[in-house]
């Protein structure tokens, strides 16, 4: 049995080490691997298969992996599971062929899903009775870490990428001692190996991290599905689908309305995400307070509000004063989510998190698509007006959920 003491102290500090520095080590990643895959002259076919690598050895992992964990000992799968962080990482560094970097995202995807799926079992025990409150604070600290990760692409592309440099002189005068500009290729080369060496300090992080004594392991090794835990994942798989309508357009639509460009839609973009990095601490503190279940719902709502005004805004204000809201909601939903499955399987959580997260991410992936589509073909609105009514419907559905808080 955890003890008192155990829940007040919560994770060791080399715990959030861990987590800040493995996200560090993603950073900007998603939106480098399509200029990756052109330096290295592959066509949009092959760039969308480097996607679905990913996603597919991802999905495929936490159907498996979430029985093991509740069988087997956390921290040998949290260590393998960075150590293929690094091999990713250090191979992208390295790769001068499509086939390789294939190779590269089946580590990733596999690595990732070890990872975060292990941290998200121990950060559930570690916090017995506020849940809520520790994965709240994991929420900010993954945003911190990915700042981290920006700021350095950032700073790369501003010393070595030529269009970069071409853009600064306009404003300012380069000094003498300014490094020459280097091919994308070269320059992406050293991003991945900036994000390997966050990955092998996360690594050392995790070598320090001791899970707590806990119950004896199950000896169920297959993946079943807990009646209590089937609201959870229809709420999970309906928030999938409308995240999953939005990814493709979200962006498109902002830079059709306004034209501002990549430095636009970082500004605009930035308002939000200092509130992912500020608020779900203190929403997770609320959610423990208050209840699980009211904290899902009126996290889920909110978004509403803003999928369903957002398509008709007129000005880039308040665009951002709309994602504000949505940011707000989800750093109130998120925490409170994954509190309701720590609760809900408080023996098993390993399961209740791969199918949480399994269910999560096939709504999104079989959505992606979709949106598109419908961004083309049924009018600019349409996803938007249908994630509105799936993130209700979730809302909804959080009132099935068993809670005792």
């Amino acid at each position: 049995m955890i003890s008192e003491k155990t829940v007040r102290t919560g994770p060791p500090r080399a715990f959030w080490q861990m987590c800040f520095w493995g996200w560090a080590a993603l950073g900007s990643f998603e939106f480098l691997l399509p200029l990756f895959g052109q330096a290295l002259r592959a066509d949009a076919t092959t760039i969308g298969l480097l996607f679905s690598v990913f996603s597919i050895s991802a999905l495929g992992l936490r159907a498996g992996l979430g029985p093991l964990l509740d069988r087997v000992a956390r921290r040998p799968i949290l260590i393998g599971g960075l150590v293929m962080y690094v091999a990713a990482l250090t191979t992208f560094a390295l790769a001068r062929t499509v086939e390789l970097v294939v190779v590269a995202r089946l580590l990733q995807g596999v690595g990732s899903t070890a990872v975060w799926l292990t941290a998200a079992v121990l950060l559930a025990e570690w916090n017995e009775g506020g849940q809520a409150t520790g994965f709240g604070r994991y929420q900010m600290i993954s945003v911190w870490g990915a700042g981290l990760a920006t700021a350095w692409t950032g700073l790369a592309t501003a010393l070595f990428d030529a269009a970069t440099r071409a853009e600064i002189t306009r404003y300012i005068r380069l000094p003498s001692w300014y490094p020459a500009p280097w091919s994308q290729l070269a320059l992406l080369h050293l991003i991945f190996a900036g994000n390997a060496l966050c990955a092998l300090v996360a690594l050392l992080m995790a070598m320090r991290v001791h899970e707590l004594p806990r119950r004896a392991p199950t000896q169920r090794l297959r993946l079943h599905v807990p009646a209590v835990l089937v609201p959870l994942i229809a709420v999970a798989a309906i928030s999938g689908i409308a995240d999953g309508l939005l990814a493709p357009v979200q962006i498109i639509l902002l830079d059709a309305r306004f034209g501002k460009g990549l430095l636009g839609i970082g500004v605009v973009y930035a308002v939000p995400g200092i509130i992912y990095a500020c608020v779900p601490g203190a929403a997770g503190r609320w959610a423990d307070r208050h209840g699980y279940r009211r904290a899902a719902a009126m996290g889920l709502l909110l978004p509403v509000i803003c999928y369903l005004w957002l398509p008709w805004t007129s000005s880039i204000v308040g665009w951002a004063a709309l994602l504000c809201v949505e940011a707000l909601g989800l750093s109130l939903a998120t925490p409170a989510l994954f509190a309701l499955v720590a609760q809900a399987a408080p023996v098993e959580r390993g399961n209740g998190y791969g199918l949480f997260t399994f269910a999560g991410g096939i709504g999104a992936a079989l959505a992606q698509g979709a949106g598109g589509w419908l961004y083309d073909h049924a009018g600019r609105p349409v996803p938007f007006l249908i994630a509105g009514g799936c993130m209700a419907l979730g809302a909804l559905a959080c009132r099935y959920v068993r809670s005792t808080k």
